[in-house]
């Protein structure tokens, strides 16, 4: 996660607006397998409502593929736990990075904790975080515990305080204050 806030132009809260779709043939063709890809993404500002602004997802970016348009929001129950997108017209944080690329989508569960996660799909089907405090565990992915154990005794060696597998929580007040940091003047 250190890099991830390094590599953190900017963390801004965002409303969804729209999505343009690809159609992408994926895995073996019999039966031929068809899925929806982001191309395009139109939000606002929650602080600036009338600007659009359009983000195009990088096809390869270094997060991760941008394979499938899932979308899930905090009252869907999805089994899916990584590569999806925000609904249209939810609220959500965006952080940017350097290059204007997305890495981390946040959505709010309670009034003090926000969640996190990646909108990228990898190799091995898993996103893991390896971060210290304020960054706290989240284990509403359900998974394999003795997998989540190994990669806490990784997150240890590499001087993390803990692993998340799939999402990372934060308190509002510790996000306001990373934000606050890493927003652009208006």
């Amino acid at each position: 996660m250190d890099e991830l806030l390094e590599e953190t132009s900017e963390l801004a809260e965002i409303v969804i607006h729209s999505y343009t779709y690809t159609i992408d043939t994926l895995g073996d063709t019999s039966p031929l397998r068809m899925y929806k890809s982001v191309y395009c993404m139109q939000y606002s500002y929650s602080h600036q409502p009338d600007s659009i602004f359009k983000y195009i997802p990088q096809r390869n970016s270094k997060y991760g593929w941008v394979l499938f348009a899932h979308q899930d929001s905090i009252l869907s129950q999805s089994s899916l736990h990584q590569g999806f997108w925000p609904r249209v017209n939810d609220t959500v944080f965006v952080f940017f990075d350097f290059q204007g690329e997305i890495s981390l989508f946040g959505r709010e569960l309670t009034l003090n904790r926000i969640q996190l996660w990646s909108p990228y799909q990898n190799s091995s089907w898993t996103t893991l975080f390896y971060a210290c405090a304020p960054f706290e565990q989240d284990n509403s992915g359900n998974f394999n515990p003795g997998f989540l154990m190994g990669q806490k005794e990784k997150a240890k060696e590499k001087g993390y305080d803990l692993a998340s597998v799939f999402y990372l929580l934060i308190s509002r007040k510790d996000l306001d204050e990373i934000k606050s940091i890493r927003t652009k003047p208006k």
